[in-house]
């Protein structure tokens, strides 16, 4: 009589520390990201140091939480996988008629998709905020703080830096 083999349904996969721990992780971030836009936009909330974090250190969070949230899955399949009571083939089956397996798809689809649209959206932002005279005066060339100071007292203040320092 052969053994009964176990099988172990693909959301047991990510109920593990590590997996848990990514998604907490991706969404702070995505959350601290959709608060400090709110802030910059609607109550017109400026800092420098706070842009930095917003379009450079956060989505690099999102990045990392969504990594530890597939490594965790990985991780656990893997040891599953190792036990010979459990019958495990080499790649996940997605079965979309099972109802389980459906939602779980859409649901992390759709957490991919936000995720990725808050990702470019911060990437734009960080893009357009490492080419303000805020980023270059009062942030990346702090010694260049008595010229900063001329420039915004200037003819040119209407003109960016990297219109003249960069170039098109």
């Amino acid at each position: 009589m052969e053994p009964v083999r176990k099988v172990v349904r693909a959301e047991k996969y990510y109920m593990n520390v590590v997996s848990l721990l990514g998604m907490l992780v991706s969404a702070i971030s995505a959350l601290m990201i959709a608060i400090f836009l709110a802030l910059q936009a609607f109550r017109g909330f400026e800092n420098p140091y706070l842009e930095i974090v917003t379009y450079f250190f956060l989505p690099g969070g999102i990045l990392f939480g969504g990594f530890l949230t597939y490594f965790g899955a990985w991780r656990t399949r893997s040891r599953h996988r190792k036990h010979p009571d459990v019958d495990l083939p080499p790649l996940p089956r997605l079965d979309f008629n099972d109802p389980s397996k459906l939602r779980l798809t859409a649901f992390f689809a759709l957490v991919t998709v936000v995720l990725f649209a808050v990702l470019a959206i911060a990437t734009i932002q960080g893009f357009e905020f490492s080419e303000s005279t805020a980023f270059c005066g009062e942030v990346c060339h702090v010694p260049m703080e008595p010229e900063h100071t001329a420039w915004q007292q200037s003819p040119h203040a209407r003109v960016r830096c990297v219109e003249c320092h960069v170039g098109s």
